[in-house]
């Protein structure tokens, strides 16, 4: 029997308005883009707990100059969770913390470990992630805790990934099966509704053609609008429930339905 999962978002960080031009390959300065929230994601059921991206160490947030709200590591210990498996994509806000998990396995698609590991790296602008980061996963791997993919499949009754790439080579979503119906952790094949909804081509990619076919494999596959949760939009922090009353704009529930309009 497929489980219902329940889907926490957990948004710690946070950046400023500014500029669309400095977000989008087409951005107009005559208008602003909503800035930027961070989240990683807790996907739970089945007797099982998902661990979606790590989020970025505070020490990084600071340096760049974002209002983190709380240590990614803590927002986990508020729900109470021992992560046991985590998923995840290599960027600076996606894979920060993974000392935080000690017993995790790391699930990884083949070509997003040779970004890692392979010439990308010898590219400064390639360079998504820090030297510690990169070192801790081959470290990782070679104690054996790295599974590895090579595409779309399922990762347990109700729960897939989709390779999309784009943004970064092996860019995934997640689709997870919920009271409500399958929802898709977009993460950041999806930076912002706005992105996706107006073909507006996020400044960071690795390869520009996939990151906009996978904006049309998303748009086809989800529900509807509201059952495609970005990696970074602000509005979800408007329209979706908290997990509780003390978690307010904090850890939000994406099985649940959203507030309308």
């Amino acid at each position: 029997m497929t489980p219902d999962y329940e889907i926490y978002g957990l948004r710690y960080g946070r950046e400023d308005f500014r500029p669309e031009s400095e977000m989008y390959l087409d951005g107009d300065p005559a208008k602003q883009a909503p800035g930027l929230d961070f989240y990683f994601w807790v996907i739970r059921g089945g007797g099982r707990v998902w661990v979606v991206d790590c989020g970025y160490a505070v020490r990084v947030g600071d340096r760049l100059g974002h209002d983190t709200l709380y240590d990614p590591a803590d927002g986990l210990r508020r729900l109470g969770i021992d992560p046991a498996t985590v998923s995840t994509h290599c960027h600076y806000d996606h894979v920060g913390n993974l000392e935080a998990f000690p017993q995790a396995v790391f699930h990884i698609q083949d070509r997003e470990m040779q970004t890692v590991t392979g010439r990308d790296v010898t590219h400064p602008a390639l360079k998504m992630y820090g030297k510690r980061n990169t070192l801790t996963l081959v470290g990782l791997n070679y104690d054996g805790r790295c599974r590895f993919y090579d595409g779309d499949g399922a990762l347990a009754p109700g729960l897939s990934q989709i390779l999309i790439g784009g943004h970064s080579r092996g860019q995934i979503a997640l689709e997870v099966a919920t009271r409500r119906g399958p929802v898709i952790v977009a993460s950041d094949a999806v930076h912002l509704y706005e992105e996706m909804e107006q073909v507006r081509p996020f400044r960071v990619f690795y390869d520009l053609r996939e990151m906009l076919e996978g904006y049309r494999t998303l748009g086809a596959r989800m529900l509807s609008r509201d059952h495609l949760i970005p990696g970074h939009d602000p509005e979800l922090a408007r329209r979706f429930p908290a997990a509780g009353p003390e978690f307010e704009g904090e850890i939000l529930r994406f099985d649940l339905e959203p507030a309308r309009g």
